[in-house]
């Protein structure tokens, strides 16, 4: 019988008509996604039908669902009954097949001038998060990457990130950052992670959350920032300085061109707002 645990265990896996294996995070939101189809139509998974597909459409648009919301439920039960269908352990047809996706717009991230980088950077407290918003920036990397970052994969010019899926990507930093990265290995006399929380462990991400939060207010920069906006800021300055999609997709370690391609839309912006203040509408 389908299950919203059963399928979940299955995407865990990777196993056959599952699709490839979720990550924790991507189960956390399949999982509260399934539970609140489950919830809004007062019954499981096994007992849905096509007429519970469309009731499910019409009462996520009565309690107000954002297009987004919608999407992600939608995207969650296409992977469960996919998965129900193909081992045979879900009866009948698809009960959202047919149904079309709605349209997210996707929000343009903020991008940070170099003027507010040098602000928010000079407003952190300690080292060690001066450190890590660095190597976001100049590295383009995630937090889970910047915080997960292992002293043996410290090179004397460049660092091994360990990205999703554990996949590893080379990326160069700057020659007085991976000074700074040595000295801070050697001061602290680190063996596993450059931001240990022991021996065993890196650094919780919360703990940069919050000093990014407090520096954020010191230096009076949009309250709508977190940390997540140092890697679009990167990336937004690469592909102005380049021009080049197949360069800042393997700098940021997308599998696929089209997630690199919102940073041609953003100097494609940047371009038009210089054309109006320079000529006018």
């Amino acid at each position: 019988m389908l299950t919203i645990e059963s399928y979940l265990e299955a995407k865990r896996l990777g196993l056959r008509h599952a699709g490839k294996a979720g990550s924790a995070n991507t189960l956390k939101a399949y999982r509260h996604a399934l539970q609140r189809a489950e919830y809004l139509l007062e019954k499981p998974l096994a007992e849905f039908t096509q007429d519970d597909g469309d009731r499910l459409m019409t009462l996520m648009e009565e309690a107000g669902f954002e297009n987004a919301h919608k999407a992600n439920i939608l995207a969650a039960l296409r992977g469960a009954f996919a998965y129900g269908i193909g081992t045979k352990i879900f009866e009948g047809d698809d009960p959202v097949g047919g149904i079309a996706t709605p349209t997210v717009k996707r929000k343009l991230p903020t991008i940070l001038t170099k003027e507010q980088l040098n602000s928010l950077y000079d407003s952190f407290e300690h080292e060690r998060e001066r450190l890590l918003f660095k190597l976001m920036y100049f590295g383009g990397l995630r937090i889970g990457e910047a915080v997960k970052l292992r002293v043996d994969h410290v090179t004397a010019d460049a660092i091994i990130v360990q990205g999703k899926g554990n996949k590893e990507r080379r990326t160069r930093l700057p020659q007085h950052l991976m000074n700074e990265l040595h000295q801070f290995i050697r001061k602290n006399n680190v063996s596993a992670y450059v931001f240990a929380a022991d021996a065993a462990r890196p650094l919780h991400v919360s703990v940069f959350y919050d000093a990014f939060e407090k520096a954020k207010h010191v230096a009076a920069v949009p309250n709508e920032l977190v940390p997540h906006n140092l890697r679009h800021t990167s990336a937004t300055h690469m592909m102005k300085a380049t021009n080049n999609v197949a360069v800042v997709q393997t700098f940021l370690g997308h599998e696929r061109p089209e997630t690199t391609m919102i940073y041609v839309q953003l100097a494609d912006e940047d371009l038009d707002n210089a054309h109006l203040a320079t000529f006018g509408d």
